[in-house]
Parts: structure tokens; C-alpha cells; sequence
């Protein structure tokens, strides 16, 4: 069973996991074209009504398709029971097709997929895994049948990245069943496939949001040479709800808070179904600017999310803005709310767990720090933390606050700083079982690799492996693996 913390990421990245071109019965008419153009704007209610008209296999694989859609961003038990009533129809009537259909077994491994997901997601590991399994065969009975058609590349690619990115022990699993390959090779494929669609406009589009949204979740294991690509017609399609929600989410992950305000404006104005986890993204994208609007999106995601994934991030998050604002008491009643609501299904929930098992209550200067790093907002951060060098009485406190130093100065390019920073959180705090201990390695690894100092890089690669006690082990030894195997 596969089981990462990237997991529920790769949920979002099969957004865009639907066949583009079709032979013999599998083929696009008026009404299906426009209503797949309706399904990547997250037009949802104006594709079903055009789906309603047709009863082509597309028409069902699409309808199929557009609720896994809907389950991912908006979730609820009538959404899945949707997905299970339409996905026994769709199945039926694709095995259907002839045998000689170029997309017949790529379109059932991408049904399968994404019952998988929808399966793993609602705590179904038996029945997902077994889906999981049978989506796998049929890729691979696509790749023998068709070696040389082109569209297999973009899922190929992907069973790689996943194969990468898998824990040592999921890895057992995926062997029984052949699944093997590494985040680089499978990435190649679908920069392959993504120049392969440069000529069909509306399917680059899905093929750019994949490759971006993989780029953003696996960038440090990526190398940047690899992802040399722009979004054709840039102007055009940047509107598009699929480009939007791909933007939405690197914006999140890096940071970029006026990105993310600006572009949750646009796909608000744009799609017919609420997104809940939208109010998230502003809620934690808001909390230096604003903390009353910040915990004012929290909560109202809290309120209409229909799932339990970043329910526990949430109410972290709101713990975090009471120690901004000196509350104990409400501090206290989100940290138990953290313990208690909610799943842990996504790295977001485990952290938040994690960090509200904590015994003390986080030091303010570093949150606060820390916060303000996580939205770009560096130089404040280093003044933060400068002004404030004897705030720290524990030595997890020492170390972080060093790390921290290190984290800010290695991304405003200061290498020669962070590195004397790093330097020092291993040399005085390494018997520490924190994160930033063997981040502190690996981030000195990162500088080297700028240098292209070997020995130094290999040197802190393997001494994050040989400091890896934290909350974090799967994590932290999949990047310093991965970033032995590039030497």
C-alpha cells in the first residue's frame, strides 16, 4: 500500500490524468469536447448537463472523471457514492471497446487510479490497493500491446515518480507487482510527454499544470535543467481553472502570499462549486498579515470542508496565531482540537499532531520567524531573529534558532553564512532529535551542489542519514538517497 507524505499531493497532481487523443469508438464529439474544455475550468454543473445529451463511452469516462475531480476538491459521501455508481458503468462500457482501441487499457488504468485514490483516501487500503494493483496491470499490458504510442508516457511517468518517492518498506510492494523506477527517470517522461502535446494547445495545458505541479512538490529532488518548459499562449490560458489551481498550489507550497490572494480571486469568479480548501490556502497565507482574517478562513473551512484532511493543520494554524497574540487559553483550545479532530492522512495533519503533542508551547520568536520565512517575508524574519539572539533557554530552541538563521541566509543566497550557520547546529546540538538537525546536513549538501564540491556534498548527504532520529525519517532519507544517486 502506498502510503507517503507526498501521497495526498500526487492526489491533486492526477487532476490531470485523462486521455487526449482517441481512435476507432473512443472518439470526441461537439458535446464531449466542450464539455471536457468545462471540466479543466471546474465548470462542473455546465458539463454534466452537456454529458446528460450523449451516451458515448467518452460521455461516461467523462462524467466519471469530472466527479473524481469534485471528490478531490470538495469531498462528501454523496460525491463518493457518485464516483463508485458512475465508475461500475464506466468500466462496463470501456471493456467494451475493441481490444485493437489504442486507449481502451490506458483509459481503464486511469479509471482504476482514481478509485484507488478515491479508496486510500477514505481509509479503504484493502480495496484501493487491490484497484491500485489492477491500474498498474493494464498500464502494463498498454506498454507491451503499444510500445511506441506516445500517450503512455505521461501515466508510465508517473508509476515512476510514485515508485520514487515510496518509503523502503511500500517499495516491497510495489515490486511484487513490477512497479519499480525513481523520481528522475519517471519526471523525464513527462517533460517528454509535455513537448509531445506542445502542438495541441488545449492538452498542453493539462500536461503543463502536471509537470508543474510535480516540479513544485518534488523540486529538491529534481534537478532544474530537467524542467525547462512555458506555458504556450501564456496570456491565454492563464485564466484557465486547471493553470489556476496549479499556480494555487506552488504559490501555497512556496510561499507566494499576493500570488495566492490573487489567484483564489480569479478561480472564484471563474467556478460554479465552492472549493473549501481554498479558505485554507488564505487562512495560512494570511496569518502575518492578518490574523483575524487568517483564522476567519480557517474557520470557515473547517466549517464546509466534507473531509478530514487539513482539519489538524487547521486548527494548528489557529494555535499558532494565539501565541502570536499572547492568548493561553485559546492557544490551549486549538492545541486540543489539533489532538482530537480530524485525520492524518496529509504531511500538513502529521505535522500539525506532531508539533501540538509537543510539551511546551512553541517559543513566539521563532514561530514567528518561521511564519514570516514561509511567505517570503526573509529580511523581516533575520531581523526578527537578530534582534532577539537570547530569547532561547532549551537547546532544541538553541538549534532552531541557528537553523533558522541558516534557512534565511541560504535563500537570500548568503551561502558563505548559512553554511557557518549549519555548521554550528551540527557541531553543538547534533545529539538533538529535531528535524532541523539533519535538515541542517542537507542543507549544506544543497550549497555544495551549488559548488560542485562531490566529497563535501556526499560528506552531508550521508550525515543527514546518519542524524536522522526526527518526526521526519521517511522524508529526509528519500532527499539524501536521492541526492547520492545524482553523484
Amino acid at each position: 500500500m502506498i502510503k507517503t507524505k507526498l501521497f495526498f499531493l500526487f492526489i491533486f497532481i492526477l487532476f490531470f490524468n485523462v486521455s487526449i487523443s482517441f481512435s476507432s469508438n473512443s472518439v470526441y464529439n461537439n458535446n464531449t469536447l466542450k464539455a471536457r474544455e468545462l471540466i479543466y475550468d471546474f465548470k462542473f454543473s455546465q458539463a454534466e448537463k452537456l454529458l446528460e445529451k450523449d451516451e458515448t463511452p467518452i460521455s461516461f469516462y467523462l462524467n466519471t472523471y469530472s466527479i473524481f475531480i469534485q471528490n478531490l476538491l470538495i469531498s462528501g459521501e454523496e460525491n463518493q457514492e457518485l464516483f463508485n455508481n458512475s465508475f461500475d458503468k464506466t468500466v462496463n462500457i470501456i471493456d467494451d471497446l475493441d481490444d485493437n482501441d489504442k486507449n481502451k487499457k490506458l483509459l481503464l488504468s486511469e479509471i482504476y487510479l482514481q478509485s484507488a485514490i478515491i479508496k486510500l483516501m477514505n481509509k479503504d487500503f484493502i480495496s484501493g490497493s487491490i484497484h491500485f494493483v489492477k491500474s498498474y496491470g493494464f498500464l502494463e499490458d498498454q506498454i507491451i500491446k503499444f510500445p511506441n504510442y506516445k500517450e503512455n508516457k505521461k501515466l508510465s511517468g508517473l508509476y515512476k515518480i510514485i515508485a520514487g518517492i515510496t518509503p523502503d518498506k511500500g517499495k516491497k510492494f510495489l515490486k511484487m507487482i513490477g512497479l519499480e523506477g525513481d523520481i528522475i527517470s519517471g519526471y523525464k517522461e513527462l517533460n517528454q510527454y509535455l513537448i509531445y502535446t506542445q502542438q495541441k494547445q488545449n492538452i498542453y495545458i493539462e500536461a503543463y499544470s502536471l509537470n508543474l505541479l510535480i516540479h513544485t512538490f518534488l523540486k529538491e529532488n529534481l534537478d532544474n535543467e530537467i524542467f525547462k518548459f512555458h506555458l504556450v499562449n501564456k496570456e491565454k490560458n492563464s485564466v484557465n481553472s486547471t493553470v489556476l489551481f496549479s499556480n494555487i498550489l506552488k504559490n501555497y507550497k512556496f510561499g507566494e502570499s499576493k500570488d495566492l490572494q490573487k489567484n483564489i480571486i480569479l478561480i472564484k469568479e471563474k467556478i460554479d462549486k465552492k472549493i473549501p480548501i481554498l479558505y485554507y490556502f488564505l487562512g495560512v497565507s494570511l496569518t502575518t498579515d492578518s490574523k483575524e482574517k487568517a483564522k476567519n478562513n480557517l474557520l470557515r473551512f473547517i466549517s464546509t470542508n466534507k473531509n478530514q484532511n487539513f482539519i489538524k493543520a487547521s486548527y494548528w494554524q489557529m494555535a499558532r496565531i494565539a501565541v502570536l497574540s499572547n492568548d493561553n487559553e485559546e492557544f490551549e483550545k486549538y492545541k486540543e482540537l489539533t489532538k482530537t479532530e480530524g485525520g492524518t492522512f496529509t504531511a500538513a495533519d502529521k505535522q500539525a499532531l506532531n508539533e501540538a503533542e509537543e510539551t511546551s508551547k512553541p517559543n513566539k520568536i521563532l514561530l514567528k520567524a518561521r511564519l514570516l520565512f514561509d511567505v517570503k517575508k526573509y529580511d523581516e524574519a533575520y531581523n526578527l531573529l537578530k534582534e532577539n539572539p537570547n530569547n532561547y533557554k532549551s537547546n532544541e530552541e538553541k538549534a532552531e534558532y541557528l537553523y533558522r538563521l541558516g534557512r534565511i541566509e541560504y535563500m537570500r543566497e548568503n551561502y558563505k553564512n548559512a553554511k557557518m550557520y549549519f555548521a554550528k547546529v551540527l557541531k553543538n546540538y547534533s545529539s538533538t532529535e529535531k528535524y532541523f538537525i539533519p535538515y541542517s546536513a542537507l542543507e549544506l549538501a544543497y550549497i555544495y551542489q551549488k559548488e560542485k564540491n562531490i566529497e563535501k556534498q556526499k560528506y552531508y548527504f550521508k550525515k543527514a542519514l546518519e542524524l536522522n532520529k526526527s518526526e521526519y525519517q521517511n522524508s529526509i532519507k528519500q532527499k539524501a538517497n536521492s541526492g547520492l544517486k545524482q553523484l
